[in-house]
């Protein structure tokens, strides 16, 4: 049973239906940006089930702006729910290989890249960019120091990065926030973030705890232990979430618990960073999964 009590949960989720959780925060001064720069097209980069791939294309269409999704694989006969919508929004996808996506950081790459589409404007993959850590750090929430804990996964580092800058002005000095991170590897990650709040005059990391233990094998991978609490979850409290992001930061909170690592006048905010996009294709990928409570999504 997930504890409850001094437990609440940040519905991101619920900011836009199109637009979830935490990627409209990374997205929107990008978008801003691109517009002062004159620019009609952004362009990022993202695997088959991206969030942040179908909140661009949906905020583009929301904007009226075109926009470019370079994916991770081949294109598949029938795409997956996440891709169809993101298409079905106006984003052009343009699949390139494993061996070739591996080279989105490289500004030679990005350049190659305008050659063969035109002028755009470049947003990383997850939206991790110097604005989109500026965008995140508006998701602290103004009751912020109430809370002994603030929890939220890890993927890109900018939402972690962006409410860590925040905490930090505010002068928070009583709250860990805590990451979560859903990546094996992801000290490279922590080491962007450390980097982005060095350049933003922030070098006091006392704030910042990490819990790795957490991503059930990795990125989008997860274990069985993790399904049945999401559904455990998800029938006990009516909200959806997925196995990607918040199912894990909520199953660390319930492990922890257990563990004791919460005392008793703790309080505690778990961020519901969205996704749940994305269970209509996990659906459709592991059927055998299917009991999962199709009426939230």
């Amino acid at each position: 049973m997930f504890p409850t009590g001094n437990i609440s949960v940040q519905r991101f989720d619920l900011v836009h239906p199109l637009l979830q959780g935490n990627k409209w925060f990374k997205l929107k001064l990008n978008i801003m940006k691109c517009f002062e720069e004159g620019k009609d097209t952004v362009l990022s980069f993202g695997g088959a089930y991206s969030n942040h791939i179908h909140a661009l294309a949906a905020a583009g269409m929301l904007a009226g702006i075109k926009t470019i999704g370079v994916i991770r694989g081949e294109r598949t006969e029938i795409l997956n729910p996440t891709l169809r919508e993101a298409e079905g929004f106006g984003m052009r996808l343009h699949f390139v290989s494993r061996t070739e996506f591996r080279k989105r950081y490289s500004p030679d790459y990005i350049t190659e890249l305008r050659g063969f589409f035109g002028d755009f404007y470049f947003v990383p993959e997850g939206g991790s960019n110097i604005l989109g850590y500026r965008g995140a750090a508006e998701m602290l929430p103004d009751d912020a120091g109430d809370f002994s804990h603030i929890l939220m996964a890890t993927g890109s580092g900018g939402t972690i990065g962006g409410n860590l800058l925040a905490a930090a002005r505010r002068g928070l000095k009583d709250t860990k926030v805590i990451s979560v991170p859903v990546l094996k590897d992801h000290d490279y990650v922590l080491e962007g973030v450390r980097s982005f709040l060095q350049t933003e005059g922030i070098s006091n990391f006392d704030l910042l705890d990490v819990l790795p233990g957490y991503h059930h094998g990795g990125y989008a991978k997860f274990s069985d232990e993790l399904i049945s609490f999401i559904n455990n979850f998800q029938s006990v409290h009516k909200i959806a979430i997925d196995p990607v992001y918040t199912g894990k930061v909520l199953f660390a909170v319930s492990d922890l618990s257990k563990k004791g690592y919460f005392k008793s006048n703790d309080r505690i905010l778990v961020y519901h960073t969205g996704g749940t996009q994305g269970m209509k294709g996990f659906i459709e990928r592991y059927p055998q999964y299917s009991f999962l409570d199709h009426d939230l999504i």
